[in-house]
């Protein structure tokens, strides 16, 4: 099963239209890049293929973290064992967002030394999006909403892969009932499908062991990713 919200390179906002991020030097960040190019991604709310309902406070915790904070950009998402130790060099800066019209708007720079990414970008070979972090989320009436959310990475994805919509983020997600009345917390790895439960302890990473307890929704134990 496929996990993807809307999401597509837009010409609606001009990169410009979008403040920078404290102690973002976009002049360093371009320089000496002979061939300069910034992007902007637009993410609405909505429910996304796996049935999930992203609210429109998900996606706005995702533009202050950035406005706050930047993110990094890959093509592809981390293994989730790597996230902790791995330094993986970026494509993207992601320096800016707002949120306007009931959507999400990220500004990005893609790096000096991605003159790949660059000719696809503008050739329309890539032009989608997958959002990478940690969602909080609430069953209410047999629907699943995702009511906040800690970004790790906004990467790029191929075009129009089997399985995925066009033009969409794909995201991990992971699946809990009330910590207090015997908490499951699940994430999925994306590249293997192996869905793992997250102690309290491990919310700010991606690890976890293999998950043992029972009466997990089998729906939820096959969920597989493929970034």
């Amino acid at each position: 099963m496929n996990n993807s919200i809307n999401a597509s390179v837009t010409t609606n906002i001009k990169p410009t239209d979008i403040p920078v991020a404290p102690g973002v030097n976009i002049s360093a960040l371009k320089s000496g890049d002979p061939d300069p190019l910034e992007v902007v991604v637009e993410i609405i709310p909505g429910e996304s293929t796996r049935g999930w309902i992203y609210q429109p406070e998900a996606l706005k915790s995702i533009v202050m973290y950035v406005q706050e904070k930047t993110l990094n950009g890959f093509l592809g998402h981390q293994k989730p064992e790597d996230v902790p130790n791995e330094f993986k060099p970026p494509v993207t800066h992601w320096i800016g967002a707002i949120w306007k019209n009931e959507k999400a708007y990220f500004r990005g720079v893609v790096d000096a030394g991605a003159s790949d990414l660059k000719r696809w970008i503008r050739a329309g070979r890539i032009k989608q999006v997958s959002i990478y972090g940690i969602p909080k989320i609430q069953v209410i009436g047999g629907k699943t909403y995702v009511q906040d959310y800690k970004p790790l990475s906004i990467d790029w994805t191929p075009l129009d892969r089997a399985g995925m919509v066009t033009n969409v983020v794909s995201t991990g997600e992971m699946y809990s009932n009330n910590n207090k009345t015997g908490l499951i917390k699940m994430r999925t790895d994306i590249h293997t499908g192996e869905t793992r439960c997250v102690s309290d302890s491990e919310d700010s990473n991606l690890t976890g062991e293999i998950c043992k307890h029972k009466n997990i929704p089998d729906g939820l134990r096959i969920v597989k990713v493929s970034i």
